[in-house]
């Protein structure tokens, strides 16, 4: 259904781009038009430019949002890094147990 409303979106922005030439047509050729004429081609002129940047704007920012039906993006689990330890190195003690050591370390030498 989005392919729908991407489409008609898209026949919004050229009926826009269209109705903004036609008035520039209308602007070049409001020389030979005079009286009642002058002022219906001027409204005419000012709609077909309103109508037209709002038909061209409203399709753009409906054609820029990503298509909520499309999958998104598969997501890549990572493998969980474990540490590697060695002969020579030592596991390290959580700060707990440091602190704890630390005390009865101070404890044992008074």
């Amino acid at each position: 259904m989005m392919g729908n409303e991407k489409g008609r979106r898209m026949i919004h922005l050229i009926a826009g781009g269209y109705l903004i030439y036609l008035a520039w047509q209308m602007l070049q050729s409001r020389s030979a038009a005079s009286g009642t004429s002058l002022i219906v081609s001027t409204v005419a002129m000012i709609a077909f430019v309103v109508i037209g940047v709002v038909l061209i704007v409203s399709a753009i920012r409906v054609l820029m949002k990503p298509d909520p039906e499309e999958e998104p993006e598969a997501e890549v689990e990572v493998p969980e890094v474990k540490e590697i330890r060695t002969e020579d190195s030592q596991p390290e003690e959580p700060e707990s147990e440091k602190s704890v050591s630390a005390e009865e370390t101070e404890e044992k030498n008074r």
